[in-house]
């Protein structure tokens, strides 16, 4: 499955990143320096342009990606790609961290 890929790319670049499996969505949890930091939304029925949604765990009070992708919380991010994908998550987490 192409979402699998990109979630072993991710797991190669993040110190640890945790996939819950959901009905529609793969909900990660990427860890840094130890601990849990953000939260990544994919959506399963992607077929040409990725998207996805992410933010700070500390920021978000839903685990379930159903009712993460269409709360006020968190930043979309599209890529036509999993090389671009990385690039704009690396982007998005860095203006997260700034946020904080």
């Amino acid at each position: 499955m192409y979402i699998k890929g990109l979630i072993e790319k991710l797991r190669t670049k993040y110190e640890k990143v945790l996939v819950d499996d959901q009905i529609d969505s793969f909900l990660l949890t990427i860890y840094e320096e130890g601990s849990p930091r953000y939260i990544l939304c994919i959506p399963k029925n992607i077929d040409r342009t990725l998207y996805a949604k992410i933010e700070s765990i500390d920021k978000v009070n839903i685990l379930e990606c159903s009712d993460f992708l269409y709360s006020p919380q968190g930043i979309y991010l599209f890529a036509k790609d999993q090389e671009e994908f990385i690039e704009k998550l690396d982007e998005k987490i860095k203006f997260i961290g700034k946020r904080r």
